[in-house]
């Protein structure tokens, strides 16, 4: 049934009125008082809003023209006479918005780092929390064979010399000598050793009290050992492992500690590049094993490891560390997020080639001509960024929403908008591992033009006001810089339906604008309805993240990251419409930024980061349109969704079933190549009209449907299609898939099956995704519960 406009009413012809500047400021004479919030306000009549902000003594600071709202300033005194004389005004807090680089809390990206030379080990935690923290205890325990603890320094500050245990030590710290540390700050603890028996995690313990109560945890990151390049071996009953250096020099091992679960018995043999170093065979669950004679690795040559056991009772990535130490002092983990192979400046990022934009390039489809908006943190003026590969400069305009003073500055002090643009436009050479040019590129689209509009901190943090003001920038300067692409590699939780929130508001304008708006699926996996917030529109092309698992060569044991959101959205859409890589993914960071210096363990060298994310997948995917574009670039932003779904590849298991469900991986993993080819229209958003979706006039649902005696989530079209929301055996997964630990894959991830990312049969007809229908408040089968609300309704 068609519904009424709830509490927005927006002026026929608002686009073409947009002048090209920035958004109206108002200058506030009163004092901003503590006690003040910031809120979103929208309604039916500008001038009425203007006029009940004044009347209840609020402060006005922006008046939005790409939506009818406002940003004001309100005690709760003012919110609650505004909307009690002020009926049908629709009042929203003006909540925060992150790219994923900040998340409040105690973050421990990294949990260990072993210094096998100084017998050393760094436990590094950030504050996060927004307040100041005071340490006040500090306890360890470490494997008895370390032998005592020999100091012990906290920032660089010396707390012990040694202790008296040979497993443990707690210090309590006099109030006066508490260690204070800030909002921001780090806190770096070192520990020194007779000697480091074991590079296991879990087998250390580490805790820091907090003078009010609170504890900070060393927690192992069981995500970044979800992408650990081991393999097992359930015949030879054997684990393998392999990287490459290219760090244009040779490396020679000198030392390997090894840890394995003793219920595996024995290795009997150990083998670097097919050389046993063992003279016999070892047992007790961990060893150290110095080289009396070093392995030379040779420039470009591969390390390749494998252990054979007596038994192999676990396939846990956790249970097994191997670290190999070269003399140069320098190391390379199994169990670290650099898996990647060690490369210098001269590499290859790899991605391009996963989803064929290699293929492109070489046929001279590089996104040159289109442009594509970037709203995140900003930009770092690298010459691979600003020019493109004619060397022309490809920065067209930059604009800095949180600097009205200075608004042209360029600068990006978190790092994460210059990982993202990179991605989509980074035009250094592709490498071989001999060093030879391949004729790609290591961004999607190297000559894409670029319009970055910065709106989140050096956290990565943005206002909902921030944000409308950046999409507000990126419309009213559309036809003047020919900005046909807009990235948003951010996301926030839901807190309304779609159609009611300001900033899904501001999305569709652009979209009906004739911009193919690109946005992250979120970071809240694996579980479902973790869509964010501006992905959970139904128009734009929403993205999840999916990891090579580190064998860039063999798309057969891909797979939908565990971190990566799944759908249905809460009015029933199918989301993420689709999937790329987003794991591990090679970056251009500045290593003065904040992430560079607060997560130095994802720095690739030469200013390369390996970070995750469905911000990266979003940005792939974004420079693919930007290559569509340049071949057709009358396509609309319907019709580039439509290419990139209908040629998308679904991940099926090796009998043809799903391999992820239809809400976990969408229409499949994006494919350049097939897209560019691809010539399908009209296969999307049909049955949705996103003007009469704007003025509030309808409002549509998707096919998802709940069943509340199952708590299945299926498809109208096909109810054999049900997924509980879970990573169990049920619905579309099969029992090989052991998702409760995050990490076991795919029959145990003994790699037998793979995930073969085949052409994507369910989407021929497309109707899954074709069709909408108007929304009711009591649709049957949908589960309408939101997760939070910050919604202050009154109509």
């Amino acid at each position: 049934m068609m519904t009424k406009a709830k509490y927005l009413v927006l002026i026929a012809g608002l686009l073409a009125a947009i002048p090209l500047i920035g958004p109206e400021i108002f200058v506030n004479q009163q004092p901003t008082l503590d006690t003040y919030d910031a809120y979103i306000l929208q309604g039916k009549d500008k001038e009425k809003m203007i006029a009940a902000v004044h009347s209840v003594g609020g402060q006005l600071s922006r008046q939005f023209k790409v939506i009818d709202a406002l940003s004001v300033k309100l005690t709760p005194a003012q919110v609650n006479a505004m909307t009690g004389s002020n009926p049908g005004l629709h009042l929203m807090k003006d909540s925060q918005v992150t790219t994923g680089s900040y998340e409040p809390g105690w973050d421990i990206s990294k949990a260990l780092d072993f210094k096998l030379d100084k017998n050393k080990l760094i436990w590094l935690a950030k504050n996060n929390t927004g307040a100041a923290h005071h340490i006040e205890q500090l306890s360890f325990s470490w494997p008895e064979a370390n032998g005592q603890l020999a100091k012990l320094q906290v920032n660089d500050n010396t707390l012990a010399r040694e202790s008296s245990s040979p497993t443990s030590f707690t210090l309590t710290l006099p109030a006066e000598q508490f260690i204070r540390i800030d909002d921001t700050d780090s806190f770096k603890v070192e520990l020194k050793f007779e000697q480091i028996s074991s590079i296991k995690e879990s087998s250390y313990s580490l805790i820091a009290q907090m003078s009010d109560g609170s504890r900070v945890e060393m927690q192992p990151n069981s995500e970044t050992r979800a992408s650990s390049p081991i393999r097992y071996g359930v015949s030879d009953k054997a684990l393998q492992w392999k990287t490459l250096n290219m760090a244009n020099k040779a490396l020679f091992i000198s030392q390997v500690i090894i840890d394995w679960p003793e219920e595996n018995g024995q290795i009997k043999k150990f083998t670097i590049n097919e050389h046993n170093i063992l003279t016999e065979p070892l047992d007790g669950g961990q060893a150290t094993l110095p080289l009396e004679t070093h392995i030379k690795i040779k420039k470009n040559d591969e390390i390749q490891i494998k252990m054979t056991f007596n038994e192999l009772s676990s396939v846990s990535d956790a249970d097994y560390s191997v670290l190999l130490a070269f003399n140069n002092g320098t190391q390379q983990s199994f169990t670290t997020t650099n898996s990647t192979p060690i490369q210098g400046r001269k590499r290859d990022t790899f991605f391009p080639s996963v989803v064929n934009a290699n293929q492109a390039h070489l046929q001279g489809i590089t996104g040159q001509g289109v442009t594509v908006a970037v709203i995140d943190t900003g930009i770092t003026s690298y010459g691979r960024l600003k020019n493109n590969a004619q060397g022309e400069n490809k920065i067209l305009h930059f604009h800095n929403v949180l600097d009205p003073i200075k608004p042209k500055k360029i600068k990006d002090d978190n790092g994460h908008g210059t990982h993202i643009t990179s991605i989509i436009a980074n035009r250094t050479h592709t490498y071989t591992t001999s060093g030879s040019i391949t004729g790609s590129y290591n961004g999607i689209a190297p000559d894409a033009n670029l319009f970055i509009v910065k709106a989140f901190d050096k956290k990565g943090v943005a206002s909902y006001s921030d944000i409308l003001t950046a999409i507000e920038y990126v419309i009213a300067n559309q036809e003047a810089f020919n900005i046909k692409v807009l990235n948003l590699s951010f996301s926030a939780p839901p807190s309304s339906y779609y159609w009611d929130d300001p900033i899904n508001q501001a999305v569709m304008r652009a979209w009906q604008a004739g911009i193919t708006v690109v946005a992250a699926a979120g970071n809240k996996g694996p579980d479902a309805m973790t869509i964010g917030v501006p992905g959970n529109t139904p128009y734009i092309i929403t993205v999840g993240a999916t990891s090579d698992n580190y064998t860039q060569d063999n798309n057969h044991d891909d797979f939908v990251t565990s971190f990566s959101s799944s759908g249905p959205t809460i009015e029933g859409f199918i989301k993420p419409d689709l999937v790329a890589p987003g794991g591990h993914i090679q970056g251009l960071v500045n290593n003065t930024t904040y992430i560079a210096r607060h997560y130095p363990m994802y720095n690739d060298n030469n200013n390369y980061f390996l970070l995750s994310g469905s911000s990266q997948a979003s940005a792939v995917t974004s420079g693919i349109a930007a290559l569509m574009l340049q071949q057709n670039p009358d396509l609309s932003p319907d019709d580039i969704k439509c290419r990139l779904m209908h040629s998308a590849k679904l991940a099926t298991k090796s009998n043809g079933e799903l391999a992820f469900s239809l809400f976990q991986q969408g229409a499949g993993q994006v494919d350049a190549q097939a897209a560019l080819a691809n010539q399908q229209t009209a296969c999307v958003n049909n049955n949705l009209d996103v003007a009469l979706d704007i003025s509030g006039e309808q409002h549509y649902g998707g096919p998802a449907r709940w069943d509340p005696d199952t708590g299945d989530y299926y498809l109208a079209a096909d109810e054999q299609l049900r997924w509980d929301g879970l990573y169990s055996d049920s619905g579309l997964l099969n029992a090989g898939y052991l998702w409760a630990d995050g990490y076991l894959w795919a029959d145990g991830y003994l790699w037998a099956d793979g995930y073969l990312w085949a052409d994507g049969y369910l989407w021929a007809d497309g109707y899954l995704w074709a069709d909408g229908y108007l929304w009711s408040d009591s649709q049957d089968g949908i589960n309408h519960q939101l997760i939070s609300n910050n919604w202050v309704d009154h109509e």
